[in-house]
């Protein structure tokens, strides 16, 4: 959807320490490239060579995005907000979520980026047992839970074959400074 609204010649490249996940992104457009790196780290990416960084529920290393980012870029930051997957928390056992972490990301980035919109979304879903774990596993639980646990939890939480869920999340926009 990104590269659609972006000017024809508009390139993307995927970043993910999961080749699963960047399998999954090279095929999502013909445009787009996968590149397996640790965004804590310095980035093989040309200084200022980026026009549009965006940033979902994924770690963030402010001095390596703004070093990336072109002088007239937009850093696009995507965090979970407090209640996100409330619902799927006790049954499955999700870890806890930092409530704070929209504020934290804008003391964070201050030095190297200004604040220009924040848009917040509730998004209600509904899900059978086998997507509440397939969601609970792309997150931190699914490094502290196996799949077979989790979807012991979820056939006993929803018999019924479907749990209703509330996706809630902060899309937050800045600009490079200086």
């Amino acid at each position: 959807g990104v590269l659609a609204a972006l000017p024809t010649g508009a390139v993307g490249v995927a970043v993910d320490v999961s080749k699963y996940a960047l399998r999954r992104a090279a095929r999502a457009h013909p445009k787009i490239g996968a590149v397996a790196f640790d965004a804590a780290g310095p980035w093989p990416v040309a200084d200022a060579s980026v026009g549009v960084l965006l940033d979902v529920f994924a770690p963030r290393n402010p001095a390596e995005m703004r070093r990336v980012l072109r002088p007239d870029g937009l850093l696009i930051v995507v965090t979970p907000e407090p209640g996100h997957l409330a619902e799927l928390r006790g049954p499955l056992g999700l870890v806890g979520m930092q409530p704070d972490k929209g504020d934290r990301l804008d003391e964070r980035t201050a030095d190297r980026f200004a604040p220009a919109g924040l848009e917040r979304f509730d998004i209600p879903l509904v899900l059978s047992p086998d997507e509440a774990v397939d969601l609970a596993l792309m997150g931190p639980t699914g490094h502290h839970r196996t799949a077979e646990d989790l979807r012991h939890r979820a056939e006993a939480a929803w018999p019924r074959r479907q749990a209703a869920v509330t996706v809630r999340f902060a899309v937050r926009c800045y600009r490079p400074r200086g």
